[in-house]
């Protein structure tokens, strides 16, 4: 089953106009996702990361189509979603979920659990309305609650437990595909290990498939299948989460795998430190937008936008430290990111 697409993405592009008051300069534009492509299959986890800024979220709510793209496509079972008419797509919105970072945002304060998890059944008319409540029920097994919850109002739930409920919400309508959007960064360690177990849980019984957004490799490494590791708008690197893990070929990636904690002070002395924070998506660096905190730049990464080149098997890298790299992105984009 994993060996069968679901989610294509190709060339995607997303820029925000930025209010300019003076009328007389160039109209700016925030780049936040910047020609992305990558493929999800089905009943995999695709982990998506980087800093804050890099386009993560954005990237997720395209594939929702809960933003338009400023250019570019997304591909459902073979099928650009923004191509469907509104009052088509609504009867697809049922297998496009989404899992917040924090349950709260999804969770009416003034509903009742029952109410909360019905409604969904209702609009997409998932059960017949006499079986609704057993469906509610049930719902609230499979996230590790009690039937005897659903009387309940949100604000009665620990957060683990809330991030349960939201859980159940998104799984309520059997979806295809669930944007899980840093669904644990809002809770204890302890808890973030019982949702995770949770979430890969639901998707062997069910065949679910995930992108996963998080910032750093130490989560997603325990949940997906493969990676793409994301800066400033662009892909640096996509693989098999091991190979991203054992044979790191950008070095940005190597920088977020060296933030992990370790006990061994040898170790922890290795860590890669990047100066400087995120460059601003309004007025990304020439080149590879990397190339400002880089540790390895070279001249080249000042002058050419490295494509993200396969330099391995299911392995890619945007990094001009591969030779094959160089050769993919000549005569592509100059020292301008346009």
């Amino acid at each position: 089953m994993k060996n069968e697409r679901l989610i294509e993405v190709q060339n995607l592009k997303k820029y925000f106009n930025v209010d300019n008051s003076n009328i007389f300069k160039d109209e700016k534009k925030l780049k936040a996702v910047d020609g992305i492509s990558f493929d999800i299959n089905k009943g995999e986890t695709f982990g998506l990361v980087g800093e804050s800024g890099s386009g993560k979220s954005t990237t997720g709510l395209l594939m929702l189509r809960l933003l338009n793209p400023t250019s570019g496509s997304v591909y459902l079972e073979g099928k650009d979603i923004f191509k469907y008419s509104k009052a088509k797509f609504r009867h697809l919105r049922k297998d496009l979920q989404i899992i917040f970072q924090d349950a709260s945002w999804a969770l009416d304060p003034k509903m009742i659990i029952e109410d909360i998890l019905s409604e969904p059944l209702k609009i997409h008319n998932i059960v017949p309305r006499f079986e609704r409540e057993k469906e509610v029920k049930r719902l609230l097994n499979i996230v590790g609650l009690s039937s005897k919850d659903m009387k309940k109002f949100p604000h009665e739930f620990s957060g683990g437990e809330r991030q349960r409920i939201g859980i159940a919400k998104a799984i309520s309508t059997k979806p295809k595909f669930i944007l899980c959007d840093e669904p644990v960064s809002a809770l204890d360690v302890s808890i973030q290990s019982k949702i995770l177990n949770l979430l890969r849980d639901l998707q062997s019984e069910y065949d679910l498939t995930y992108l996963f957004i998080a910032h750093g490799l130490n989560v997603v490494r325990h949940v997906s299948d493969r990676v793409g590791v994301m800066y400033l708008g662009r892909l640096m690197e996509v693989g098999d989460v091991h190979t991203i893990y054992n044979n790191p070929k950008h070095p940005y990636t190597e920088a977020l795998i060296s933030a992990f904690p370790h006990t061994d002070p040898e170790i922890e002395s290795k860590r890669i430190i990047l100066k400087g924070e995120i460059p601003s998506p309004i007025n990304p660096p020439l080149g590879c937008v990397f190339h400002t905190r880089c540790p390895k730049k070279m001249d080249i990464c000042e002058k050419l936008v490295p494509k993200l080149t396969e330099v391995d098997k299911d392995h890619k890298s945007a990094c001009f430290l591969d030779e094959r790299v160089i050769e993919n992105s000549k005569g592509g984009e100059g020292i301008e990111n346009k």
